[in-house]
């Protein structure tokens, strides 16, 4: 099972990989600031853990779930192609719900990462749906 500081590191590695993810995100916040804050685990907070399905959970009931690849696709214009796929929900153990430096952004940057029941650890998390405001 990945812990906190597991989901931490994914997302830093997602976002580095995947910089204008999180950069062109957030319309009215400086995108520069935003990557630099989502490139360190210290400034990711986790607000909740839930069984998929559970009745807390984001994606309670729900048959399939959100995520992204793990290489976001580039169009023609360069620009970075961010729909989520859908995945049965099955497929899933946990969802994790972090938040980026609440101090700063308040609760506008929110994002969920699922633990997936079966495979190997380096592969277990996937980036799913961003739940900010």
């Amino acid at each position: 099972m990945a812990s906190t500081a597991d989901c931490k590191k994914f997302l830093v590695n997602y976002f580095t990989q995947n910089p204008d993810m999180i950069k062109n995100s957030f319309d009215g916040t400086d995108g520069a600031l935003v990557l630099s804050k989502a490139l360190d685990t210290k400034n990711w907070k986790r607000l909740s853990k839930y069984k998929i399905g559970s009745v807390n959970s984001y994606y309670e009931e729900a048959d399939t779930v959100y995520v992204y690849p793990v290489s976001i696709l580039v169009d023609l214009k360069g620009q970075a192609y961010t729909s989520p796929v859908r995945i049965p929900a099955s497929n899933f153990l946990y969802e994790r719900k972090f938040i980026l430096c609440p101090e700063e952004f308040e609760d506008m940057i929110q994002w969920l990462v699922l633990e997936k029941k079966d495979g190997p650890e380096e592969e277990k998390l996937v980036l799913s749906e961003f739940v900010g405001d």
